[in-house]
């Protein structure tokens, strides 16, 4: 129940408590939100305090409304494969109809020690590094970051584009064979950066995965990482057989 005692108003208290229903799916995706009347008898307040948290549920991409209808959960929790090549866009594809792939940045840098010991190249060998942000549903769904070895990809920094799906270009326009991938996954907080293009605030959790792609002969060809809110996917991991590749490592204090 609602608090008129805080200083919080009431219309954000209910925007909260419905976030919190959707996000828990109480109120699962693609279901019928209770009417204007409803909310307001349930939760004690005004049909006007109603209407604009639901208003600014809507403007933020949780809820859609529909003329003579109602008004609809559109936020819906992904679910993505953690034992699979594909990156994001791969998965869109299969996804949500509504997405979208951002450049944000494009440039070239020598690798750091990090990388260099991740793709196994030289100290300052030459690096395109691609920030991409990713969008479901008008939302901002995940920033990645993804480096390329210019050698094995000559010219590709001119053929990645919005929208454009760098697996693809790997696969068929430089001929690379996959040979296996290996993942890592973390829970991080959001810094300054992440908050910025996730539209989430600095300290919220997120998912943080990383992936290494191997070619033919064990030799890297790729390595990526990205972040993705806590609370907007699921990954499912499927391990058959009496022995697993998993494991698990805990932070040094």
């Amino acid at each position: 129940m609602l608090d008129v005692s805080v200083g919080t108003p009431l219309y954000e208290q209910l925007k909260q408590a419905l976030l919190a229903n959707i996000l828990q799916e109480v109120y699962p995706y693609g279901q019928r939100l209770p009417s204007e009347a409803e909310l307001s008898d349930q939760y004690k307040v005004s049909r006007i305090t109603v209407r604009r948290a639901v208003a600014e549920l809507i403007a933020e991409g949780y809820l859609t409304s529909q003329q003579g209808k109602g008004t609809f959960v559109k936020y819906k929790r992904e679910e993505m494969q953690f034992r699979s090549f594909g990156g994001f866009t791969e998965w869109l594809k299969d996804g949500p109809a509504d997405k979208r792939s951002i450049v944000l940045s494009k440039n070239f840098i020598g690798a750091d020690a990090m990388l260099a010991a991740k793709l196994h190249v030289p100290v300052g060998e030459r690096l395109l590094q691609v920030r991409r942000l990713m969008y479901t549903d008008h939302r901002p769904h995940l920033l990645d970051r993804a480096f390329f070895i210019d050698r094995l990809y000559p010219g590709i920094e001119d053929l990645i584009f919005d929208d454009v799906s760098t697996f693809e270009l790997m696969w068929h326009t430089y001929h690379q064979v996959f040979v296996r991938a290996d993942k890592t996954l973390g829970a991080v907080r959001a810094g300054i950066e992440e908050a910025e293009h996730l539209g989430c605030v600095p300290g919220d959790p997120l998912l943080w995965v990383t992936k290494i792609i191997y070619g033919q002969k064990g030799v890297p060809i790729h390595y990526s990482s990205y972040y993705v809110p806590a609370d907007s996917c699921v990954y499912t991991l499927s391990v058959t057989g009496e022995q697993s590749d998993l494991e698990l490592r805990y932070p040094q204090p």
